[in-house]
Order: structure tokens, then sequence, then C-alpha cells
């Protein structure tokens, strides 16, 4: 019998040394959308003067690009830990102020994530895994809307995806756990918050009812052929294969705010007087203990309006508001030394740093 999407587990755990697994094991597990994660294989064809049609081909470059999709879950370490993979900064987190289990996490975006790398397997049923050894994310994408659960997309490049690894085996994912199978975050729990960059702190009279949002968070990460070629022991042609990825030119934010209702000519407005705005989205989950809810903050302390768009049509017109997430000169009111275009703050009951 053929496999069914039911029977796929996903499991992810950091990296210790590029090109090199690392085994997958209790709490590793996670439940995503579906990976996508098909190399490009690249074949030199013989293109000698003598002959008409090319009777062989060497094995060139391998090109690997994943981009995983999944639910935003507001207590998920794997997911999380990839969120945090990408920001670059974690560190340990503190106890909320009245909590006995409930802890604070701050994500902020580094100038770097050298070293920041994470091993993805897939089992799929009773067939066979699927292995990146090692995998850099480069690109995160959050998406709020109307009706729907939250959702994140990481992408970025990878090294090589192995089908025979002797790390990540049928045998060793039967040790694979799945800790976190609930507590989705979604649109209806999620505040959106905006005014002008220099104006008073965000508060609740500076909510907005969007009804759909996307951040692009994207990273200019390369990695470059020559050092690394994939292994021949089992018999396999080698390829050439990327060394890790780095910085390769500035980040890159993007914001796009969708109101189901134009109500004003606001959004050209602020295109024309270029006038600076910051941000934060609050995603409130459940309760943890006592009065202490998980919760999701992003603050964004520069955003510069870029486009508006109100397209002419029958009914109800709506407006799109895209903005460029830069960094900020000195920290608004109310994001006390957050000047890098994004930090996420969390509150959840994972009591260990996130990149550990």
């Amino acid at each position: 019998m053929g496999i069914t999407g039911a029977e796929i587990v996903y499991a992810a755990k950091r990296g210790l040394t590029w090109n090199e697994s690392v085994v997958c094991g209790v709490g590793n597990g996670f439940l995503g959308l579906p990976l996508t994660a098909d190399p490009d294989n690249a074949l030199v064809v013989d293109d000698s003067l003598g002959q008409f049609f090319a009777t062989d081909a060497s094995p060139g470059e391998t090109k690997l690009e994943p981009s995983l999709p999944a639910y935003l879950r507001y207590n998920d370490q794997v997911l999380l830990g990839l969120l945090a993979g990408f920001m670059g900064t974690a560190g340990a987190p503190a106890l909320h102020a009245a909590g006995v289990v409930s802890y604070d996490h701050t994500l902020k975006f580094a100038k770097t994530v050298d070293g920041i790398f994470f091993t993805l397997a897939s089992k799929l049923g009773t067939g066979f895994v699927e292995e990146i050894p090692s995998w850099k994310i480069a690109k995160i994408v959050l998406t709020w809307e109307t009706g729907k659960p939250t959702q994140i997309a990481f992408s970025g490049p990878g090294v090589d995806l192995v089908e025979n690894s002797a790390v990540n085996t049928m045998g060793t994912f039967a040790a694979v756990t799945t800790l976190e199978t609930a507590n989705r975050s979604y649109m209806g729990q999620t505040e959106f918050r905006i005014n002008d960059q220099s104006a008073i702190a965000l508060a609740v009279g500076d909510k907005v009812g969007p009804s759909k949002v996307v951040l692009t968070l994207e990273r200019k990460l390369t990695g470059v052929y020559g050092s690394y070629v994939s292994s021949a022991a089992d018999g396999g042609a080698p390829r050439d294969l990327i060394d890790e990825p780095s910085n390769d030119g500035q980040p890159s934010a993007t914001l796009s705010i969708t109101y189901p209702r134009l109500a004003n000519a606001g959004g050209r407005t602020d295109i024309r007087r270029n006038t600076s705005k910051k941000m934060e989205i609050i995603c409130t989950g459940p309760i943890i203990e006592g009065a202490i809810p998980y919760m999701i903050k992003l603050q964004m302390p520069h955003l510069k309006p870029k486009k508006n768009s109100n397209a002419h049509k029958q009914g109800l017109l709506d407006n799109v508001r895209d903005y460029e997430v830069l960094g900020a000169t000195a920290a608004p009111a109310g994001m006390a030394g957050i000047t890098d275009p994004c930090w996420i703050l969390l509150t959840n009951k994972i009591a260990s740093n996130l990149l550990a």
C-alpha cells in the first residue's frame, strides 16, 4: 500500500557541524504542513564535438531550498526554536512575574546567524526517512487572516536531501515524540496596534481591524560550492554541495496590511508625507496559570509606507497598505531598547533556551 500524509512524522534539531546530521529523538517531533524539499541536482551534459547526441552527463551542483509551513503554536519548542534560529538571539528565559511555570523569552534580530542551523527529517510511514543534514533558515513569513489559524513558513538553503541516512533512520524515529499538538494561535486572538513612530506608546486606542496581515522577514544568506562533496560510499555519484551559508547583503523585511473597508485616504497621505509608523502585533492564548496567558508579541519600531492600493470595483472597496520594516535610529515610545526591525516576545511554559 502507498504512504499517506497521516503517516508522515516531522522532526528537527539544532545541528553542531555543517553537513553532519544529528539524531532526532524525544521532543524533536512537530506538526507541520506539507514540506517542500526537492533538490535540484544539476547535470553537466557532454557537449564535446564529434557527437550529435550526448551519451553521458556528469553530476554537478545540488541546490536545495526547503520550504516548511506550519501553524504557529504558543508552546511548540521545536517550531519556536526554528523561529529563534532565524532571529539569531534567544537566551535563557526569565520566570514570568508571579509565575511558577510561565517563562518569558525575547528573540532579538542578531546581525549574524553563523553556527545556527538544523537537521530536518521526515519519516514517510513505514517506508523510509528523508533527511536534510543541515538547513539554514533565511526567511520566515507570518500570515494572519480572518477566521484562520496563524501560519508561519520557514525557508532557506539546505545542504542536501538523503534517503539513506545512517543517523536518522526508521529505527531511531521510534524515539521521536511530539510534545505539542494544541495551542494554535489564530486571528481572533490577535490584536494589531499601529500609530506614528513619533506618537506616544501604542495603546488600545491604536488598535486596527485588518482582515489579513503578512509579515516577511528575510536574511540574504549564501552558501559557496567547493568545500563539500556528497558521499559516494553508498555507490552514488558525488555532487558539489554548499558550505554553511553566511551573510551576503542586508536583510529585508516587509509588512502588508489589508483592511476590508476603505474608510479614508490615510494610506496615500502617509506615503506622500513619508510618515514613519511603529507597530506591535499581540497574540494572546489560553491561560497558563493564574492570570498569565500564553503570548506572542512582535514589536516593530519603524515602518515606512511604500504602497497603498484601493482597487476600484463593484461593491465594497478594500485597502491594502504595504510597508518596509526598518531599523530605528532610536527606540520609540513604548519600545524601550528596540532599534532592530523586529523583536519577538514570548510567554509560554518552555523553561530552556530555545537555541540550546
